[in-house]
């Protein structure tokens, strides 16, 4: 998903955690639709 790398630059400090959980549930739910 482009949008998700789009916001991944200009991040504030505190929250490169939560975009990096919503980054990992994205890739969790990914591989579960290709399965």
């Amino acid at each position: 998903m482009l949008v998700f790398r789009s916001f991944s630059s200009p991040l504030p400090p505190g929250s490169g955690l939560f975009f990096y959980s919503l980054d990992t549930l994205r890739k969790s739910l990914d591989l579960n639709y290709t399965h």
